[in-house]
């Protein structure tokens, strides 16, 4: 039981690391075309959570992807 609390505990202190490619060009859309941020999303990562840096993940991917089609 106390090895799994401490699983626990390492992933609450999981960092979840900036898309930033540091080729920052925003769009007509206000997407940036490196890292498929919007200028809002850009703008609030420190202030988010774990969880809502993983789903503005998330739609980076799907954006990238759509740029790809």
């Amino acid at each position: 039981m106390g090895r799994r609390l401490a699983s626990v505990q390492e992933a609450e202190s999981v960092i979840v690391e900036s898309p930033c490619r540091g080729h920052c060009l925003l769009g007509e859309d206000n997407i940036c075309s490196g890292c498929f941020r919007t200028i809002t999303e850009i703008g609030l990562w420190l202030t988010l959570t774990d969880q809502e840096k993983v789903e503005v993940i998330e739609k980076t991917k799907l954006r990238s992807q759509a740029a790809v089609d």
